[in-house]
């Protein structure tokens, strides 16, 4: 059995990932990294095992040549340099989100990609691995809703304590958009395979403002799409609410609603009659896994899904880069 070995850098969200991969019998060592040493070394990890390797330096993960893909989760303004790095060292990339969080970081990306057609790339957008989600996909496909015309997606962070007190809050201009609306678009452009054609936003950080927070914490955008129909995105970082996301997807035929933890079908042969769904399973761990097993398949199909699924997280970034550009030039732009 082919099998792959893995670095990590950054064991906040990436301890999560650590305990993800030991589970994956595809993956042989994994070697971890944390800027913080105090958390490194306190961290409850076997340390006797020969399968698992902590690294004090990140110089360790991206030079040695053992190391075939690289798990970045370290704080969102280093995730470009940690990118470069990787592409560099020729190593597959598996990035919380963001990729980057400027146009020329991006640019820069997108030329190293074009270079290293065998170097893959793919981010942890959780919300593709919701059993709803995938139902609705299977929905859109097969007409039940007729032609969508609206849809509106909210990201609700709810913790601002952890901007406020967190990392989040000492990055200078912290994007809301990258941060969090990337999901939402990220699981619409999914779903529906509608081409984004401009966008016009507005923000305010009227819940940080007292904490000298000068970033806007909640943005609102209108998505104009090519077929003429309309994404209203609103990225909430301030929001008094648990941690969720909303998804509303309004067709002529159907209505979808995914709201706080309530999964909802209405079509129009009887718009009284609710259908909820329940059990529905969020299996988080799965992009990595499928990640992993697609780069040791010789299979041309998961070829070709590397590709595409490298292409729409640069597409997705740039996207989210125009919504945030758009805050700040009051106009619609192409996106």
């Amino acid at each position: 059995m082919k099998k792959i070995n893995v670095g990590i850098i950054g064991l906040g969200v990436g301890f999560k990932h650590l305990e993800n991969l030991k589970k994956i019998n595809k993956v042989k060592k994994i070697y971890f990294f944390d800027f913080n040493f105090k958390k490194l070394n306190k961290l409850p990890i076997i340390s006797n095992s020969k399968n698992l390797l902590k690294v004090n330096n990140q110089k360790e993960i991206f030079q040695n040549p053992d190391v075939d893909l690289v798990c970045i989760c370290s704080y969102d303004n280093y995730h470009f340099s940690h990118v470069k790095e990787s592409l560099e060292h020729n190593k597959h990339i598996f990035v919380e989100k963001p990729l980057c969080l400027t146009s020329n970081e991006l640019n820069f990306i997108k030329k190293k990609v074009i270079q290293k057609k065998n170097i893959f790339l793919s981010s942890n957008f959780v919300l593709r691995e919701n059993s709803f989600f995938k139902k609705i996909k299977k929905k859109i496909k097969n007409n039940y809703f007729g032609k969508i015309y609206l849809i509106e997606a909210n990201y609700n962070y709810g913790r601002l304590e952890k901007i406020v007190n967190g990392w989040r809050g000492k990055i200078k201009n912290y994007s809301a958009t990258l941060g969090g609306g990337i999901h939402l678009i990220d699981l619409v452009t999914q779903l529906t395979n509608k081409k984004l054609k401009s966008v016009i936003s507005h923000g305010n950080n009227i819940s940080t403002k007292p904490y000298g927070l000068k970033f806007f914490d909640c943005v609102s955008s209108i998505i104009r799409c090519s077929d003429e129909s309309t994404i209203v995105l609103i990225s909430n970082f301030g929001s008094i609410t648990p941690h969720h996301h909303v998804l509303k997807i309004f067709g002529t035929k159907a209505t979808a609603i995914y709201d706080l933890n309530n999964f909802l079908l209405i079509n129009n042969k009887n718009k009284k009659k609710i259908f909820k769904f329940r059990g529905i399973k969020n299996l988080k761990t799965k992009n990595l896994k499928d990640f992993i097993n697609k780069i040791l398949s010789n299979k041309r199909n998961d070829k070709k899904t590397l590709f595409k699924e490298k292409n729409d997280l640069i597409k997705i970034t740039q996207h989210c880069l125009e919504i945030d550009k758009s805050i700040r030039s009051k106009n619609w732009r192409k996106i």
